[in-house]
């Protein structure tokens, strides 16, 4: 709820205003002592437990696209995460990229062609590169060394990834490149549509900046990550999948 709300005044006042039910009435339901001393240490015992990501959903054998039938397994991508320019300048250093002309840090997605969360890792600082960021998670990712991946051109300089052809100096795309690129940009929308399920809570809305201590960011983001997965599974199992998936066969 703190998560969903922020940046709308959220204060303990706030959160107590929307906590009331028939078996909570009274004035003061959800006090600030009751926040900072219950809420949120609990929250935090949570964040280093939960559990409802799951990685090797990537290699069901509904994963697939008809562009891509065999071998590719994960969209990836980053997102950033707005917060208030630090006071400290050791910290500010690593948050403050030109880029996206504003303090944030990254976090690391990765999905299956069917939409569904299959990986999450940050917080990572702004000014490190999508590639590094990937690269520097591996144990936490483990693959097929024949597994291949799907990225936008920051990953390029990672092994076993498909991303949009660069542009030779002075010249054009070829015929070839323009298709290959279309089809990686159909599939790559898929992410957006996650990051867009994932980033509709207050806290992380465009134009929200989050104030607080960083580890309490960090809960918050992972908390949310983990929510994310569980609502599109159950999403699925209600609606159907939000993008149908390709054959059933395995991967390799």
């Amino acid at each position: 709820m703190y998560i969903h709300i922020y940046g709308a005044g959220t204060t303990a006042d706030r959160i107590q205003d929307c906590c009331h039910t028939r078996r909570l009435r009274e004035r003061n339901a959800v006090k600030a002592a009751t926040w900072y001393k219950i809420i949120l240490p609990a929250a935090k015992e949570w964040s280093l437990v939960i559990n409802f990501i799951r990685w090797g959903d990537r290699l069901q054998f509904n994963n697939h696209h008809p562009m891509f039938p065999t071998l590719f397994t994960t969209l990836w991508d980053t997102t950033c995460i707005r917060i208030q320019e630090p006071r400290n300048w050791a910290v500010a250093r690593y948050t403050c990229n030109g880029h996206y002309d504003f303090p944030c840090y990254l976090v690391l997605l990765g999905i299956t062609f069917t939409g569904m969360l299959v990986f999450y890792s940050g917080l990572h600082r702004s000014t490190a590169y999508d590639s590094h960021i990937f690269q520097d998670t591996g144990h936490l990712h483990p693959q097929h060394h024949f597994e291949m991946n799907i990225g936008d051109v920051h990953f390029r300089n990672c092994s076993n990834f498909a991303t949009p052809p660069v542009k030779p100096t002075g010249g054009h795309h070829s015929p070839a490149d323009l298709v290959f690129m279309q089809y990686l940009q159909l599939v790559r929308s898929r992410i957006e549509t996650l990051n867009t399920v994932f980033k509709r809570h207050g806290m992380f809305k465009k134009g929200a900046i989050f104030r607080g201590h960083v580890v309490n960011l960090a809960v918050f983001v992972k908390i949310t990550a983990h929510g994310t997965a569980v609502e599109l599974r159950e999403r699925q199992q209600l609606r159907g999948p939000r993008h149908t998936g390709f054959g059933w066969w395995a991967h390799f």
